[in-house]
């Protein structure tokens, strides 16, 4: 139809990442990094400045926090999309979509894959007992307390080291959030993980 989509172009250390910012333009509505010829314009040039200034300064915040370092141009747009649309905020801080990520990575064997899929549901079961939806909870609502209350609920029927795996479970997946620039909650500097006596 003549219209291509307008992008976010991303380049890093050779690798470059798109992100499709939802407006299309004819070739003559766009010169010199602004929206041209188009009824709408002022209105665009506005989105865009405002995005452009979410995405600078999410850069400069990542990069302080150094969540940047070695990552690759698509890791730096996954970073920094939450910034520039809210809803992907949402979704990426959902603690049930990264665990599920983390958890069937290619790296982990069948037995490890089973171990985070027995952890979630395991967290699914205590959600439900507190009356919140497993598909609700954050990043920030894991914090000492959660992690508290969930140990005393697995401790019901499980044994000290079952629970134990449960929450290296959880720190593994909080820590790979927190690489991922989704969070800077890490609730287990003040929480210790209990463990088992062995023979």
């Amino acid at each position: 139809n003549g219209l291509y989509p307008l992008r976010l172009v991303l380049r890093k250390k050779g690798s470059v990442a798109m992100y499709s910012l939802g407006i299309n333009l004819a070739k003559n509505q766009w010169r010199d990094g602004k929206i041209v010829n188009h009824t709408q314009k002022i209105v665009l040039n506005r989105v865009l400045f405002l995005k452009k200034s979410a995405v600078e300064a999410a850069i400069l915040e990542q990069s302080q926090l150094r969540h940047l370092t070695g990552k690759s141009a698509k890791e730096v747009l996954d970073i920094i999309l939450p910034y520039i649309d809210p809803e992907q905020n949402n979704h990426r801080n959902s603690f049930k979509v990264l665990f599920e990520e983390f958890g069937n990575q290619p790296k982990h064997r069948a037995g490890t894959k089973q171990l985070y899929t027995n952890t979630l549901k395991k967290i699914e079961e205590y959600c439900q007992e507190s009356a919140n939806e497993l598909s609700a909870l954050s990043f920030d609502d894991i914090n000492v307390l959660w992690l508290m209350k969930f140990d005393e609920f697995c401790s019901r029927t499980e044994a000290v080291n079952t629970v134990g795996i449960h929450m290296r479970n959880i720190k593994a997946v909080v820590n790979y959030a927190i690489d991922k620039g989704v969070t800077n909650n890490y609730p287990f500097r003040k929480f210790k993980i209990r463990r088992g006596i062995t023979r």
